[in-house]
């Protein structure tokens, strides 16, 4: 091989590594699963989980306590309340606004678990007064 012919080669080698490179870090990328905030009612753990596929919906089963009974988190926009309680399926498929079970403010949503969730998920009967 002479000198030319080695030079190609290594560029060849080169942009192939390159390639493979942007190929399986960033063209052949997963996305990423859907991501929701939940609260168990038996034991009020708040906790992540990440639906994949076909997965959807709730009740999901708890890490803490192991029972299915963990619902979409949602958080009273009260500031002296704060509760983190759940809410079940039916209840938002309603159509009715989301009210804390403790002082009947409105609920919204979590999409991060605040520091203090573990003090702030009281037990409650249901989501909905």
């Amino acid at each position: 091989m002479n000198r030319q012919t080695t030079i190609i080669a290594l560029t060849l080698v080169a942009i192939g590594v390159a390639g493979f490179l942007v190929y399986t870090r960033i063209i052949d990328q997963k996305p990423p699963g859907l991501h929701e905030i939940v609260v168990c009612e038996r034991c009020q753990n708040v906790f992540e989980v990440e639906l994949r596929g076909n997965e959807r919906g709730a009740p999901y089963k708890c890490p803490e306590c192991g029972a299915v009974a963990a619902y979409l988190a949602f958080q009273c926009e009260n500031p002296n309340c704060g509760t983190i309680f759940p809410v079940r399926t039916e209840a938002m498929a309603r159509g009715k606004e989301i009210v804390c079970p403790v002082c009947g403010e409105q609920g919204r949503r979590l999409y991060a678990i605040p520091p203090d969730a573990k003090k702030l998920a009281r037990r409650v009967k249901e989501a909905e007064p």
